[in-house]
């Protein structure tokens, strides 16, 4: 059973006034155009005139097309979405296709159309296709301008699909309550007790997935996928954007390897390093854990066929989990650095979070002090250090513990005792606003009961 943490209330807040907000990034694109020219002087100006000459192309055909798009709505609805396939992580798709299978998505007259606007060079050739079986996918990111032009005119929500991200996690939920109060409860928690996955795979895809499953001994379900968030991926796919702003999320691989060795030990799984980028290698002794993220036999295709077959997911707050979470395997998330950024909504599943040490007060922060603080919505790794907050990581034995506690949960074999069940009920009564909730989704235990104090 699955149930929603809150009633879902009226949003309080008003939306942000969309023509101010164009007339504002506006001014701040013409200003950098302004400060380019000064810094980089005349040399610079032809391009810029060149940039300036192709955006009112854009923005004219652009105002073709919405008109067409807005003459054509009595007969045919058109709605239109950004999608962001350069990293995977993207739930858009994934509830706007449960919820078209709970018949929550109007498809009588109506085409939703999605266009890619991705934020890196990467793309996951396996998850875009998948993707381009359920919807429809067009390569013409153009299609922004007539989605900033729709915003200046009323009824623009109508051209739109809605931000189904805001589903996602906590603090989605409290930034988009007017798309989630207008779905009602009944619909949130249809979507939660949901387990049916919305992509599968073709016959000669299971074929191969299998095939290298049988070569290195492994079977569905008997192996662990594990994956510790670092800035290598973008970095690399990506490299002309400053990421250091959410550094403060990375982890240390090595610090994930204690528990794969003590679980290898116990039910002689095999352990899979998954990434398609990262910073570090991984060698160790034991054969049954594989640093496939730097194997030969790395592919776009297992690293989701890996993902949806694993007993469980071992990760930090990556958007690699959506492949799991996709699938309805289940998930333990670690080293979690915003407590509002973890995905509720995943049935049977266990995170704990890193702690937050105030360098001014000496000591840990509560929970309730870090909410408090306004970061666990709105941070960055510079917000943390100007505010002398020291994240510290998962240690490998805290790692291993909830590793344990999962691995028990899903044999049958973990009891739940009474002091367990009142600090859960205490940690999750912080949360004052409302979002997705698995009952089945839980703080680790033996984390917990150890930290009890960050519940004052």
């Amino acid at each position: 059973m699955s149930k929603i943490i809150n009633n879902i209330q009226v949003f309080k807040s008003k939306p942000k006034n969309i023509k101010m907000h164009f007339f504002q990034r506006t001014g701040l694109w013409l200003n950098k155009q302004i400060n380019d020219i000064k810094v980089k002087g005349l040399k610079i100006i032809f391009f810029k005139i060149i940039l300036l000459f192709r955006l009112i192309f854009y923005f004219f055909i652009s105002s073709i097309i919405l008109l067409i798009i807005r003459l054509i709505s009595p007969l045919i609805l058109i709605k239109l979405s950004s999608l962001d396939m350069g990293r995977i992580g993207e739930y858009k798709v994934i509830w706007f296709l449960k919820l078209k299978n709970l018949k929550k998505i109007q498809t009588k007259k109506t085409i939703y159309i999605f266009f890619l606007r991705n934020s890196t060079n990467y793309t996951n050739k396996q998850w875009l296709k998948m993707h381009k079986k359920k919807i429809t996918i067009l390569p013409i990111p153009m299609l922004k301008y007539v989605l900033i032009l729709n915003r200046l005119f009323s009824g623009y929500e109508k051209h739109e699909l809605p931000n189904f991200n805001s589903l996602t996690t906590p603090k989605g939920a409290k930034n988009n309550y007017y798309y989630i109060k207008n779905l009602g409860t009944k619909t949130l928690n249809e979507l939660v007790k949901s387990k049916d996955s919305v992509f599968s795979f073709s016959k000669k895809e299971e074929e191969i997935g299998q095939s290298y499953l049988k070569a290195i001994g492994a079977k569905e379900y008997k192996f662990i996928c594990f994956h510790s968030r670092d800035k290598a991926f973008l970095n690399k796919n990506a490299p002309n954007r400053n990421w250091d702003y959410h550094d403060y999320r990375d982890s240390n691989i090595f610090n994930y390897l204690h528990s794969m060795e003590e679980i290898t030990k116990r039910n002689n799984y095999f352990c899979f390093r998954m990434g398609s980028t990262v910073q570090d290698k991984i060698s160790v002794l034991n054969e049954r854990i594989i640093d496939y993220a730097n194997s030969k036999n790395r592919s776009d295709f297992l690293d989701i066929f890996l993902g949806s077959k694993c007993r469980f997911f071992l990760c930090s707050q990556t958007g690699l989990a959506i492949v799991p979470e996709t699938f309805n395997r289940p998930v333990v998330y670690v080293n979690s650095s915003n407590l509002s950024l973890n995905n509720t909504f995943s049935n049977n599943s266990l995170f704990i979070p890193k702690k937050h040490f105030s360098l001014k007060k000496n000591r840990l922060l509560t929970f309730k002090e870090f909410i408090d603080s306004g970061l666990d919505i709105h941070s960055t790794s510079k917000r943390f250090e100007d505010l002398n907050i020291k994240l510290i990581e998962n240690t490998p034995e805290e790692i291993t513990d909830v590793v344990m506690e999962m691995e028990n949960r899903l044999k049958g074999s973990w009891k739940t005792d009474k002091e367990d069940e009142e600090l859960q009920e205490k940690f999750w009564g912080i949360f004052k606003h409302t979002f997705l909730k698995s009952s089945s989704f839980r703080l680790g235990s033996k984390f917990l009961k150890q930290n009890r104090e960050l519940l004052n």
